[in-house]
C-alpha cells in the first residue's frame, strides 16, 4: 500500500476517533440527580414556644453570649486545633487526588534516550547481511507518548468522582470546625460552672464553719448538748469534702481548652485562673426552617457529595463493558554512529490508534457493576438517615433549652426560698425558739438549691450551645476555598 495514503487513512481514523472521544456525547452510568429529602416544613411547636422564628445567628451564634474570652478561644481553636489541622490535610490530599484524576484528559509523555552497545543474537538471527554487523553501537534519542480516547466517559467519570471527594472532604472540614467551636464552648462553660460552684461551696462553707463556732460558744454555755456540736462538724467535713472533687474536675476542663486551642495546659491554667460569670443566654433566641438544615449542615452535604462520588464510579465499571481506545507513538532519532544521530536519516517513528477489550473475565465486570450500585444505595440510606438525626438533634436542643430554662426559673425560686428558711431558723435557734436540727436541715437544702442552680445555668448555657452545633452553625467563619467549577476540568 502506498506509504502517504496509508499515513492519510490513519490520520482520518485518528481524527474521527477524537472527534467522537472529545465531543463528550457519551458517558456510560447514571447521572447523578440530587436526591429529593423529606423534611418538616416547620419544627415542633411543642418545642419552640420560647423560641422566635427568624434569621438564626448561626455564623459567630458565640457572640450571643457577649464573652469576649469565649469568642477569643474559638479564634484561637481556629487558628492553632491539631485535630483541626490534620482534617485540613486531608483535604489537601482530595485537593491532590483531584488533580491527579484531572490529569487523565491529558497525554503522557516520556523522554527517552539510549547510548551503547549491541549485539544479535546467533541462536535467533544464525545469518546476517553482509552489510551488518553482529556488533554494534546504537544511540537513540526521542520520547514516545499514549493518550487514551475517553470514548465512553470512563475518565470523565473518574474526574467526577475524585471532584465530588474533594467537595466531600471540603464539607468534612467544615464539620470539623462545628465539632471543634461546639467543644469549645461547651468546655469553657463547664469551666465557668465549676468555678462558681466551688466560689458557692466556700461561701456555704464559711456560712457552716460559723454555725459551728454558735454551737461551740453554746455548747460551752451548757446551753446545748455535744451532739449538736458534732453534727455541726459532720455537715461542715461533707461540704470540705465535695471542694477537692470540683477542684479536680475544674482542673481537667482546663486543661481540655488547652488542647482544644492548641497550647500548653500550663497557659490555659493561668489564663483562665480568676474566675468568671457563666456564660448568659439571652432572652431571645431566633431560629431557622427545618429546611435550612441542607444548606446550613456540613455534614448533611458531606454525604451528600459522597453519593455523587459513588454514584460516579457506577460509570467507571460500566466503562470495563467497553474497548478502551489509546493513541500511543514513538518520536525518536536512532543511528549506529554517535555523528549521524542529527542527521535527517535518523528519524525513527510509529503511532496509531490502539485498544483492548475485556472479552471474558469470568463475571468480574457485572459483580463490579453490582458492587458499586450496591454501595451508592447504601450511602443514600446513609444520607437520607443523616437528615433525620439532624432534624432529631435540633428538636431534641429545642426541647433541652426550653426544659431547662424553666427548671431554672423554678430553682431560683427553690434557692431563694431555701436562703430566707435558713436566715429565719438560724435567728430562731439563737433565739432558742427551736431546735439546732431545722438549722442543720436548712443549711443543707440550701447548699443543695444553690447547687443545682448554679448547675442549671451552666446547662443551660450548654444547651444554647448544642442547639447551635446541632443547626450548624460556625463553619462559615473560616471555610476553605471551593473546588474548581466543572467547566474548567476539561480541556
Amino acid at each position: 500500500m502506498n506509504t502517504l495514503l496509508f499515513h492519510r487513512r490513519i490520520l482520518g481514523f485518528l481524527f474521527g476517533l477524537l472527534i467522537l472521544g472529545g465531543g463528550g456525547c457519551l458517558s456510560v452510568g447514571p447521572d447523578y440527580r440530587r436526591p429529593e429529602t423529606r423534611i418538616p416544613d416547620a419544627w415542633n411547636q411543642a418545642v419552640t414556644q420560647d423560641l422566635a422564628s427568624g434569621s438564626s445567628p448561626v455564623v459567630t451564634w458565640w457572640d450571643l453570649f457577649n464573652d469576649p474570652t469565649l469568642s477569643l478561644l474559638i479564634q484561637d481553636a481556629a487558628q492553632a486545633n491539631l485535630d483541626l489541622k490534620a482534617v485540613l490535610a486531608r483535604l489537601e490530599q482530595a485537593q491532590a487526588q483531584y488533580g491527579v484524576a484531572r490529569s487523565q484528559f491529558w497525554p503522557t509523555v516520556n523522554g527517552l534516550g539510549f547510548a551503547g552497545v549491541t549485539r544479535a543474537s546467533e541462536d535467533t538471527t544464525p545469518v546476517l547481511p553482509e552489510s551488518l554487523d553482529r556488533e554494534g553501537e546504537l544511540y537513540q534519542l526521542g520520547a514516545d507518548f499514549a493518550w487514551e480516547l475517553d470514548l465512553w466517559g470512563r475518565v470523565r467519570r473518574i474526574v467526577e468522582s475524585s471532584r465530588a471527594s474533594y467537595a466531600a472532604a471540603e464539607e468534612a472540614y467544615r464539620d470539623a470546625l462545628v465539632v471543634l467551636f461546639s467543644q469549645v464552648a461547651l468546655t469553657y462553660v463547664d469551666v465557668r460552672t465549676l468555678q462558681q460552684q466551688i466560689a458557692k461551696l466556700e461561701e456555704n462553707v464559711a456560712m457552716l464553719k460559723e454555725t459551728l463556732d454558735i454551737v461551740r460558744n453554746r455548747n460551752l454555755a451548757g446551753l446545748v448538748p455535744d451532739l449538736n456540736v458534732a453534727q455541726a462538724e459532720r455537715d461542715l467535713a461533707v461540704a470540705e469534702a465535695q471542694l477537692p472533687d470540683l477542684k479536680a474536675r475544674l482542673f481537667a476542663a482546663v486543661n481540655r481548652l488547652g488542647v482544644l486551642t492548641g497550647r500548653p495546659p500550663a497557659d490555659m491554667q493561668a489564663k483562665l485562673a480568676v474566675p468568671a460569670p457563666i456564660p448568659q443566654v439571652p432572652a431571645n433566641i431566633e431560629v431557622g426552617l427545618p429546611a435550612e438544615l441542607l444548606r446550613q449542615r456540613p455534614d448533611i452535604r458531606q454525604r451528600e457529595r459522597e453519593l455523587a462520588a459513588q454514584n460516579a464510579r457506577i460509570g467507571v465499571a460500566q466503562a470495563e463493558y467497553y474497548p478502551i481506545f489509546s493513541l500511543p507513538g514513538t518520536f525518536a532519532l536512532e543511528a549506529a554512529d554517535a555523528g549521524n544521530l542529527f542527521k535527517g536519516g535518523s528519524l525513527a517513528y510509529s503511532f496509531g490508534p490502539a485498544f483492548r477489550w475485556n472479552l471474558f473475565a469470568g463475571g468480574r465486570v457485572r459483580q463490579n457493576v453490582r458492587l458499586e450500585k450496591a454501595r451508592t444505595k447504601e450511602l443514600l440510606a446513609r444520607y437520607e438517615q443523616q437528615v433525620l438525626q439532624a432534624v432529631e438533634e435540633v428538636e431534641t436542643a429545642m426541647s433541652d433549652l426550653a426544659q431547662e430554662r424553666a427548671r431554672q426559673a423554678k430553682l431560683q425560686e427553690a434557692a431563694a426560698a431555701a436562703r430566707k428558711t435558713m436566715d429565719m431558723s438560724l435567728v430562731l435557734y439563737r433565739s432558742g425558739l427551736t431546735d439546732f436540727q431545722n438549722v442543720l436541715d436548712a443549711q443543707r437544702i440550701l447548699i443543695a438549691q444553690e447547687s443545682d442552680l448554679t448547675g442549671s445555668s451552666g446547662r443551660l448555657g450548654a444547651s444554647l450551645v448544642k442547639l447551635y452545633k446541632a443547626l450548624g452553625g460556625g463553619w462559615q467563619v473560616a471555610a476553605p476555598e471551593p473546588a474548581p467549577q466543572a467547566a474548567k476540568e476539561k480541556p
